[in-house]
């Protein structure tokens, strides 16, 4: 089965790349990532994904197309998935209006949504505002399947702020309906409303910047999402960064989501971070987060996360590295840990990585170990766009035992002359984790 399935995606890259070459310009990248691992229960198996992404540029009516998806294989579990990510075709028919029609990510509300429909951008270069609406199908990409996601209904509108030196606004509405032919305001209907902007003090100490966002949900009467942060560059070696967020999800609507299953309540979250030049190209950072939440049945627990490294890059030797000590407290347990990565590069052909991580935990169950994780690899590019690269992987802890990978990515780009990329829709490199 898995044969006649490689046959068929060779036939289907052969039929791509075959016909786009009677258009002005055109892009195409294929991207084969595979991996060889103990199975589950007995065995070995080698899942797959392969990815897909065709850009078509300077077609008839200043327009241009783009499509990315993604095949998942896994012979061992007779297991088979199609996942398209985008086929949308951008059309600017006069100056400053835009027209995108098809599957396309949306992102301009305070998350992103995977909508099958239309959009209509407004972006004048003069003036102070610019906006969009949008309206179409929208998928339930959280369920980890953006084919066969639950459909429903979307419709909103974007204002920008724009020509406004140091400053930067925008405000957002959305109605979302969970099933389109179905009316339930807040189960199945409600609206968002969102605003988020920043200014920054260009000519104070410091160079202060400001910004925050807030949104809501009107049917759910609650603040889904909310920030407050500020940083700060007192000095040319040294740079801040604090923010307050909150967290926040209606238990009454249709959606099911992960904050709704594990939590009660809301979550908050404060962070300070802190990044300091010591010489060129070495640095010293530090993040802290604390945060206050509520699990399922059960009384509101705090957790902490901290991370304290050090990075550098070698120009002679073209060496990047990282290490840093890291430690994770929360309601589960908590883990602490150090860890080291490498990266080189050599000749602009060939480069080389290694990661190594170990670390020590304590579950609230009492179980405890130490884990260890070492990942490496060597690439070789054939052109800017094409590459193989051959890696392994070592995992050691309770779960794993001692568990060996093979990891083999072929990435193959082909691209005209006069291709001319589509700043609106950058080429998707979805690196999810199904293997």
């Amino acid at each position: 089965m898995g044969d006649k399935r490689n046959v068929a995606l060779v036939a289907l890259l052969v039929l791509l790349v075959y016909p786009i070459q009677a258009f002005a310009g055109w892009d195409f990248s294929y991207r084969n990532l595979s991996q060889v691992k103990k199975g589950r229960f007995v065995g070995y198996e080698a899942p797959t994904n392969q990815y897909f992404s065709l850009g078509l540029s300077k077609l008839p009516v200043e327009s241009s197309f783009q499509t990315d998806f993604k095949v998942f294989i896994n012979d061992e579990r007779d297991s088979y998935q199609f996942d398209l990510y985008q086929a949308v075709l951008y059309i600017e028919p006069v100056e400053s209006l835009k027209i995108e029609g098809g599957r396309q990510w949306l992102s301009e509300a305070f998350d992103v949504a995977l909508l099958d429909g239309l959009k209509l951008s407004v972006t004048p270069d003069s003036g102070y505002l610019n906006f969009s609406v949008y309206a179409g199908g929208n998928h339930y990409y959280e369920e980890g399947n953006v084919t066969q996601g639950e459909e429903g209904l979307l419709v909103g509108t974007a204002v920008n702020l724009q020509n406004v030196k140091d400053t930067s606004a925008r405000f957002a509405a959305r109605w979302r309906k969970a099933d389109a032919v179905v009316s339930d305001w807040g189960w199945n209907d409600t609206i968002f409303l969102g605003l988020d902007a920043s200014h920054r003090f260009s000519d104070a100490w410091a160079t202060p910047n400001l910004y925050g966002n807030i949104e809501g949900d009107v049917a759910g009467k609650v603040v889904d999402t909310g920030t407050l942060g500020l940083q700060l560059y007192p000095h040319w070696r040294l740079a801040l960064a604090f923010d307050g967020n909150y967290y926040n999800v209606s238990r009454s609507s249709a959606y099911e989501t992960i904050f709704a299953d594990y939590f009660t309540g809301r979550i908050m979250e404060g962070s300070a971070n802190a990044r300091v030049k010591i010489m060129k190209n070495l640095h010293i950072f530090e993040d802290l987060s604390c945060l206050r939440y509520t699990p399922r049945n059960l009384n509101p627990k705090n957790g902490y996360l901290f991370d304290l490294g050090v990075d550098n890059y070698f120009e002679r030797a073209k060496l990047s590295t990282l290490a840093k000590f890291y430690y994770l407290k929360s309601y589960g347990g908590h883990v602490y840990g150090g860890y080291l990565a490498l990266d080189a590069r050599y000749r602009e052909k060939w480069a080389g990585y290694l990661d190594f991580d170990l670390s020590n935990y304590k579950k609230i169950t009492g179980q405890s170990d130490t884990a260890t994780s070492l990942v490496g690899g060597v690439a070789y590019w054939f052109n800017k766009i094409s590459k193989l690269s051959l890696g392994g992987e070592l995992n050691h802890n309770q779960w794993f035992n001692r568990d060996a990978r093979l990891t083999v990515d072929l990435e193959i780009g082909l691209t005209s002359s006069d291709y001319t990329p589509n700043k609106r829709s950058k080429r998707i490199d979805r690196r999810f984790h199904e293997i």
